[in-house]
């Protein structure tokens, strides 16, 4: 290898790291503006995967994402419009509820959400919100901490949803 072929390849790789973080950049600004309190990414399939943590209401869709990381929503009442919000995500990896003011009747429209792993940890939800949740299709683990879900409406959810992995800590 000559000293110019080290050099430009040295040139396309911080070129490339530029591109990149500057997609992160822009990224983590338009969700900030939709409301984001952190934004941190991680990568998957070569496909940058932002993670963000909500502590307020959405303020707007996402249709410019097709695809989130970890999206954590915390300490907020989370109403049917931010459920609606984020249906226009294609898919979200994983979806976090923790200590928000919700209840069954907020996840009326959570089967439009494509997601794969689920986790209400302090939430209000009772065994009622099984039967939402056993319409979501593609979810592989459901996790509740501190949840009013009964043992029974776990069984009731796993009947449903037999290839879902379903957690419980009381």
């Amino acid at each position: 290898m000559t000293i110019v072929t080290i050099i430009a390849v040295i040139l396309a790789v911080g070129m490339m790291l530029t591109m990149t973080l500057r997609r992160q950049l822009a990224i983590r600004e338009d969700l900030r503006t939709h409301g984001a309190s952190w934004v941190d990414f991680a990568s998957a399939d070569s496909e940058l995967l932002p993670n963000v943590l909500y502590e307020h209401t959405i303020e707007d869709t996402f249709k410019q994402h097709k695809r989130l990381g970890t999206v954590e929503l915390k300490c907020y009442d989370v109403t049917p419009e931010c459920i609606d919000r984020l249906s226009a995500v294609e898919h979200i990896d994983s979806l976090y509820f923790i200590s928000c003011g919700l209840c069954d009747d907020d996840l009326v429209d959570l089967p439009t959400i494509n997601v794969t792993n689920l986790l209400f940890w302090n939430a209000n939800i009772t065994d009622s919100a099984t039967d939402t949740l056993a319409k979501m299709r593609g979810l592989k683990r459901i996790t509740f901490k501190t949840t009013k879900v009964t043992p029974q409406g776990i069984d009731k959810l796993q009947t449903a949803l037999p290839s879902v992995e379903i957690v419980s800590a009381r």
